[in-house]
């Protein structure tokens, strides 16, 4: 094996050797400041998209809190709607019942006014009957005696 012989300014090499490790680290931290710089942004950015999704969520958060409580206002307002229809169904029921109650007894009345009205008319019948007697009696009497005063001999009479 052979070495290649030692170049003769050394101290040239060696600086040159520093010149390229220097480059070599500047291109180091220009990819690092790049880098960095890049991290740096897309950070940035991450921090911008996690500050729009609070917004949206606080924003969503509040939009839910203002449904539940319109929410809440609309089932109140239907509760007491419902609670007063049904004070009103009840109150009609109630004057319902009352009514057909005050039916119920005008029938009876009704009823016995018509039973008393055809015991009247019985009684009217008997009573022209009754009278239709009594007449025909008298009449009877008075034709009768009529008749045998009008039949008997003058005479008899005197």
């Amino acid at each position: 094996m052979k070495f290649p012989a030692p170049e003769r300014d050394g101290g040239a090499a060696a600086l040159d050797l520093i010149y390229q490790a220097a480059d070599l680290f500047a291109g180091i931290e220009d990819r690092a400041r790049d880098t960095e710089a890049r991290a740096r942004n897309l950070c940035e950015s991450a921090i911008q998209r996690l500050r729009l999704a609070e917004q949206r969520v606080e924003a969503a958060d509040s939009a839910r809190r203002d449904v539940i409580q319109e929410t809440g206002r609309k089932l109140n307002d239907a509760s007491r709607a419902l609670k007063l229809a049904q004070e009103r169904i009840d109150v009609a029921e109630a004057r319902a019942q009352a009514a057909e109650a005050r039916a119920q007894a005008a029938e009876s009345r009704a009823q016995t006014a018509e039973a008393h009205a055809q015991a009247a008319e019985q009684t009217a019948q008997d009573a022209r009957r009754a009278l239709k007697r009594v007449e025909a009696a008298i009449r009877s009497r008075l034709l009768g005696e009529a008749v045998e005063e009008a039949l008997m001999p003058r005479n008899a009479t005197a």
